[in-house]
């Protein structure tokens, strides 16, 4: 039996033994010719069909065998998506020889999936095409390394302990033994009880799509959903169904072929099927249909929440709801049990008249379906009641949970004039539609099918999270009614827009004027009282604008604007500063030791020239020089480049540089002197004159 780690070295499209090759299907083969270089042609055949040849010239030439799934890398032969039937011979012929290698495809994979339940059943199955020869037997060797079956197929009737581990399918070629492991977890079996109180852990195994039992999957609404089919490879073709409507499939060929169903929300990964943002519509069965067998599945969709919110004030009333689709059977009991365990209803729906302090903790949604039971929990959390009256001076803390956007008693959202108020519906998920509208005034509605619509008002300014709506850059008109419509169900919130100023400035002069100023939008009724508290928290208006004519030093400190909405008291505080003022009187004429003193202060360190120290005027000296250094070394390299541009212009343009003309010059003697022919007499110089005697 060989070794995982040898087995490790055989697969993954490497050569074994330089003729053999294995592979899964799906993934890639590499066939490396005898040669590295050719000299007149090469040429890949898968049996006698032509793959790829190589003429002289260099121009390939594909056959219609592995066209779309064969590349050629130098000599060697790659193949891509490996499929069962690819397994054979492949023959590379260069330079007037042959090469021959051999692909084997090999297939191992455990039904219904590699966790199984203990006790439950399973099936291993290792198939090997490209055997010879072909009948060569395949068998199964167990964790413990015994021999336990020999043939290709292992039935489990009852799965054990022991046989979790690695499992070997061994099997013979051309008189070589080659393997390939399977590893098997076995877990114990799902409780038929559901705990009352699920840790975190549990509740990642029941939901968040993940199969249970390996035939049912549970998720939320918007959730994604996997479904592994029992086989990880495929021969001829692979479809997923739901119920009887096709989703995808895929033929001999590879091209996948996609329903009605589900069309945008599906995705193949390999056998497995994929869909996202999951609906309470899609419950139900969906079938894979692999090698000639059917392998089903079951979708489970639950919806659980609380309304108004998660965070219920002590007395009020709340509504806990659970909702699971594709239950069998349909009638299946859906029932709350409470925060210690103790059942309440036996109904998907709780009614709370009034919320108690052990109302808080995980209540969990319990159901059954095939015999089996499930649970989802919900927390709730109780808070205290909003005080009635408001608190003099309200800490940091108290103001965010007033301000800031955030929900007051549940329904009442209070935020100022450019911050963002964010609505949560009273449902995390809906079944069938979701609208927002301000009144009567639609805002964002999402239908069935999941594609938003939205309305004129707050077009540009609100976004859609889940289900809760976002507005941002809140103005003051944007205060009333936001109203919240899913699963049949109206949820209504109020927003609030408070602004509080004080002017000139929040830091205010001793004896001047100032004017403190509140206005709330949207309180019912309209005409509620707003009035301003002091620092020391006795009540100082029942108007909304504050006049202070004279500013003393008891009006700093928080000033509280109260107001009333709908029966409850809310306030937001504005801090001033009181500061005494600028003194009016010039100071008395300096005597000559205290105008040394100035002078040898102006002389030293801190001297002052035109209003600046004297570091300012050097930083600004410095700062200059290196302006101008940078201003002639722009213009140096400037003038360098353009030098450099016509230069290569020139040579370029095969202009070359005039030069001083050189003239050719012959090579051959001088003329020889022409010989004198002769000697010639000197001509007699002429006689001198002589005057004539006259006898």
């Amino acid at each position: 039996m060989k070794t995982i780690v040898w087995f490790g070295f055989v697969l993954g499209a490497l050569s074994v033994g330089g003729d053999v090759i294995l592979t899964k299907p799906g993934q890639s083969a590499t066939f490396k010719c005898g040669v590295e270089t050719n000299t007149h042609s090469l040429a890949w055949n898968y049996g006698n069909d032509l793959i790829i040849s190589f003429e002289g010239r260099g121009f390939p030439r594909k056959g219609a065998k592995f066209r779309d799934r064969s590349r050629l890398r130098v000599t060697s032969l790659e193949i891509s998506g490996v499929r069962e039937d690819d397994a054979g011979e492949f023959i590379c012929m260069a330079d007037g020889r042959r090469y021959e290698h051999t692909l084997l495809v090999v297939s191992v994979w455990v039904s219904p999936s590699s966790e199984l339940q203990l006790g439950s059943e399973a099936t291993l199955q290792c198939r090997v095409k490209g055997l010879n020869p072909p009948d060569s037997p395949v068998k199964w060797n167990r964790p413990d390394g015994s021999s336990h079956s020999e043939s290709q197929t292992v039935q489990l009737k009852s799965v054990d302990h022991s046989d979790a581990g690695n499992w070997n399918c061994t099997f013979s070629h051309a008189g070589k033994k080659y393997s390939e492991s399977l590893e098997i977890k076995v877990q114990a079996p799902v409780p038929e009880t559901a705990a009352p109180s699920p840790s975190p852990s549990s509740k990642d195994v029941m939901l968040g799509a993940l199969s249970v039992g390996g035939d049912v999957i549970l998720t939320k609404l918007g959730q994604s959903a996997t479904f592994k089919c029992g086989v990880e490879t495929n021969t001829h073709s692979l479809a997923w169904n739901y119920g009887n409507d096709l989703i995808i499939s895929v033929d001999r060929s590879g091209f996948p072929r996609k329903g009605a169903k589900f069309r945008d929300r599906s995705r193949l990964r390999v056998t497995s099927l994929e869909i996202s943002g999951v609906r309470e519509d899609d419950a139900g069965e969906f079938i894979c249909t692999a090698d000639g067998r059917r392998y089903e599945h079951t979708l489970l969709v639950v919806s659980v929440w609380v309304s108004p919110s998660s965070e219920l004030q002590l007395g009020s009333e709340a509504t806990l709801q659970c909702r699971v689709k594709g239950l069998n059977p349909p009638d299946s009991p859906v029932k709350w049990n409470r925060p210690d365990g103790s059942s309440h209803s036996e109904s998907q729906t709780v009614q709370l008249k009034s919320v108690a302090r052990s109302d808080a903790g995980n209540w969990n949604c319990t159901f059954s379906h095939d015999g089996k039971k499930y649970s989802e929990s919900l927390e709730i959390k109780v808070q205290a009641p909003v005080p009635e009256t408001a608190a003099p001076s309200p800490s940091p803390s108290s103001k965010n949970v007033m301000l800031g956007a955030l929900s007051v008693g549940g329904d009442v959202i209070l935020t100022k004039p450019g911050q963002s108020a964010t609505f949560k519906c009273g449902v995390e998920t809906n079944t069938h539609s979701l609208a927002w509208n301000y009144g009567n005034d639609l805002i964002i509605s999402v239908d069935g099918r999941g594609f938003p619509r939205r309305g004129a008002k707050f077009r540009d300014r609100s976004r859609l999270r889940v289900t809760s709506l976002e507005i941002s850059g809140v103005r003051e008109d944007d205060a009333g009614e936001f109203i919240c419509t899913a699963d049949g169900r109206k949820y209504e919130h109020a927003l609030l827009v408070v602004s509080v100023s004080v002017s000139p400035s929040s830091e205010l002069q001793l004896g001047s004027e100032a004017t403190l100023q509140c206005r709330v939008k949207g309180l019912n009724p309209p005409d509620s009282p707003v009035k301003w508290n002091r620092p020391g928290g006795s009540s100082h208006s029942e108007s909304q604008t504050v006049q202070l004519k004279s500013v003393d030093h008891s009006d700093a400190g928080n000033w509280n604007c109260t107001f009333s909405h709908d029966g409850k008291t809310y306030s937001e505080s504005l801090e001033i500063k009181v500061q005494a003022p600028v003194p009016e009187t010039a100071a008395p004429s300096p005597s000559p030791s205290s105008k040394n003193v100035s002078v040898n202060q102006h002389s030293g360190t801190d001297a002052v020239l035109l209003g600046l120290s004297w570091w300012v005027w050097v930083a600004i000296g410095v700062g200059g020089l290196v302006v101008v250094l940078l201003m002639v070394f722009v213009i140096v390299l400037c003038k360098k480049i353009k030098r450099r541009k016509r230069k290569f212009l020139n040579k370029k343009n095969g202009r070359q540089p005039l030069k001083p003309k050189t003239y050719c010059q012959c090579d051959r003697p001088a003329a020889a002197a022409k010989p004198q022919q002769g000697r010639r007499k000197a001509k007699p110089s002429a006689l001198p004159l002589q005057p004539l005697l006259m006898a």
